[in-house]
């Protein structure tokens, strides 16, 4: 146990300095170029008691983002939850654009949080948890929003029930794009200036959607707020 645990550190020091290792590796070179010699020397372990930990690189390459995707998806069922808590009145869909930006910068501060995390998943999405993570927050967007539309059709508001391919493809776009900060390398200031943006126009949309057919643009918010 000492050759693999790199002296007397205990078992898990000895995996932590492995996989910090590995994100600086897998960020400096990328995965395919990344040396699990290199991650060994700077953990201070021998390259075969990598193999004691993780059964291979891709193993050890989901170890370093680590469950940041679905700490995502666990903040948007906590803001879901939150929104829904409210009552039908509270919940019009001015009150739900403003209530997005705030969800939205939460969202992006997140994910600067992770900032080295998420930028392994920009690189490496097929390689790590990000798919399986991405399709939970889809979901998780697609059902809330016709649950909201089933309420407020209930309460009396003229609003249609989405097409949900659309809002499947159009949610899944959204939720790709945040990483487009990190992948261009801008700071969470800039990012949150973008999610801004970016959030109202996806807001914009998906209220479009909701809106009766041959209503003029802003009917159902006048209907709501009326």
């Amino acid at each position: 146990m000492v050759g693999i645990g790199g002296g007397g550190r205990g078992v898990a020091n000895t995996r932590d300095a492995i996989v910090a290792a590995a994100r600086r590796e897998f960020l400096s070179k990328g995965f395919h170029e990344a040396s699990l010699r290199s991650i060994a020397s700077e953990a201070g372990v021998t390259t075969g008691a990598i193999y004691g930990y993780f059964s291979s690189k891709e193993a050890l390459l989901g170890a370093a983002v680590g469950n940041v995707g679905e700490g995502l998806c666990k903040l948007c069922q906590r803001a879901f939850v939150e929104f829904e808590s409210r009552s039908i009145e509270e919940r019009s869909f001015s009150n739900m654009g403003a209530y997005e930006e705030h969800v939205q910068l939460r969202i992006i501060d997140y994910i600067y949080d992770h900032h080295d995390e998420f930028s392994l998943i920009a690189q490496h999405p097929v390689a790590t948890r990000w798919e399986r993570d991405l399709d939970c927050l889809v979901e998780l967007e697609v059902r809330s929003t016709r649950a909201y539309g089933s309420e407020l059709r209930a309460a009396g508001w003229d609003v249609r029930d989405p097409n949900p391919l659309v809002l499947e493809v159009i949610a899944r776009q959204f939720f790709q794009a945040l990483l487009q900060p990190i992948v261009r390398g801008v700071g969470r200031e800039e990012a949150r200036a973008f999610i801004m943006e970016y959030g109202r126009f996806y807001y914009e949309g998906a209220r479009a959607l909701m809106e009766p057919q041959g209503s003029a643009a802003g009917g159902v918010q006048a209907s709501q707020d009326s």
